[in-house]
C-alpha cells in the first residue's frame, strides 16, 4: 500500500544524538525502491513531503534490553509494519524486532520472512520445501505472541528463492505469509 506516515524511534544512548543524518537514511532506505527517480540524503525528506508522507521523531533515554534500539514503525494505507534494530558491538548489528515479534538476525544476505500460526510442524514443512528445491537454510529465529496463537519465522538462506518457490511457501499449510528480502 502507499506510505502515508514513518515513525522513527530512538531508544537508549543513541537518543542523547543528533540523529538526522539516522533519520534521512530510513527515509532513503524506505523510498530508493519504490521510486523511480534518484533518492539520496538530500532530497529524501522533500520526496516524502511532497508524496505526503508524514516522517515524526522521537527519543528516550531508556531501551530496555538494549543500550541501544532505533524501531522503524510506517503506516501505509492497508497496514502498519515495525522493525527495530541494536548494536551489540561496533560491527555487531541485529534485527531484534519484527512488528510485535521479538527475533534476532543479522541483516545480510537472503531472509525468508514467513507469517504462520504457532502450530507443530511449521519448521519441517519450510525446511523440506526448501531442501528439495536446494535452498540451504544458515540460520533461524523464531517469535510469537502467544503460544498456539500468530508466530514469525525467519530463515537466512544462502540463496535467493524463485518465484514458483515462494508461491508454493505461500500455500503452504498454517502458513499466512511469506516475503523473500535481500538486504
Amino acid at each position: 500500500g502507499q506510505i502515508l506516515q514513518v515513525d522513527i524511534r530512538y531508544h537508549g544512548q543513541v537518543a542523547d544524538y543528533d540523529t538526522t543524518a539516522m533519520t534521512l537514511a530510513v527515509i532513503k532506505g524506505l523510498l530508493t525502491p519504490i521510486l523511480a527517480e534518484n533518492v539520496n540524503y538530500v532530497n529524501a525528506s522533500v520526496l516524502a513531503k511532497e508524496r505526503g508522507i508524514k516522517i515524526t521523531e522521537s527519543k528516550s533515554s531508556s531501551a530496555a534490553h538494549y543500550a541501544n534500539l532505533i524501531q522503524v514503525v510506517v503506516r501505509t494505507d492497508t497496514k502498519k509494519i515495525g522493525v527495530a534494530g541494536t548494536l551489540f558491538t561496533r560491527e555487531d548489528t541485529r534485527i531484534v524486532m519484527i512488528d510485535d515479534f521479538n527475533v534476532e538476525v543479522v541483516p545480510e544476505g537472503y531472509i525468508l520472512l514467513i507469517g504462520n500460526k504457532d502450530v507443530p510442524g511449521i519448521i519441517g514443512q519450510i525446511g523440506t520445501l526448501l531442501g528439495h528445491n536446494q535452498i540451504n537454510i544458515a540460520g533461524m529465529t523464531l517469535g510469537r505472541d502467544k503460544p498456539g496463537g500468530r508466530a514469525t519465522t525467519l530463515l537466512k538462506i544462502d540463496s535467493a528463492i524463485s518465484e514458483q518457490v515462494m508461491q508454493e511457501i505461500r500455500k503452504a499449510k498454517n502458513i499466512l505469509d511469506a516475503k523473500l528480502i535481500k538486504l
